[in-house]
């Protein structure tokens, strides 16, 4: 059997070569292993990969998991929260009350898929990500209060000090 291929550096270092390799050397057949790769080639033991397999790959899009995950670090990081782990998203996802929110994310999908950006498409709420607006509200108001007072206090002794 004559090889007319050349071993690739990345199949080298692939676990199937190194255990044709370590058979090889406890047989001293070192030199036979480009012809065992080959045979194994043509048996269907060993498959081509890449491009050079003639398969076509087919492009995937973003799925509704795909999108929901990637829109979860976006806003995450977008509210200071980068920290945010897969796990904790997993978790998000899967929980009842969510489940409903799925076919949300299927058509964001879709939409991204069309080629739309993420901001062109309307988004769903995700819990302990989104700041419900009235919260934002609230903490504002309560800031807006405090800094009225303090400014109110401190008029006050400045007017008792003249």
């Amino acid at each position: 059997m004559a090889n007319t291929n050349v071993i690739s550096n990345q199949y080298k270092e692939s676990k199937q070569f190194k255990l044709i390799e370590l058979i090889a050397r406890k047989y001293g057949k070192e030199d036979d292993i480009p012809d065992i790769i080959e045979q194994g080639k043509e048996l269907g033991l060993i498959q081509k990969t890449g491009k050079s397999s003639g398969k076509e790959k087919t492009e995937r899009g973003a799925s509704k998991w795909t999108a929901f995950q990637k829109e979860c670090k976006r806003r995450a990081a977008a509210e200071g929260k980068p920290g945010l782990k897969r796990d904790r998203i997993k978790e998000i996802w899967n929980s009842e009350a969510y489940s409903e929110q799925h076919s949300e994310w299927e058509r964001v999908a879709s939409e991204l898929n069309s080629g739309k950006s993420f901001k062109e498409i309307s988004m769903p709420k995700i819990p302990g990500i989104d700041v419900e607006e009235s919260l934002v509200f609230q903490a504002v108001n309560k800031i807006a209060t405090a800094v009225a007072k303090s400014t109110e206090e401190k008029s006050e002794v400045e007017g008792d000090k003249v």
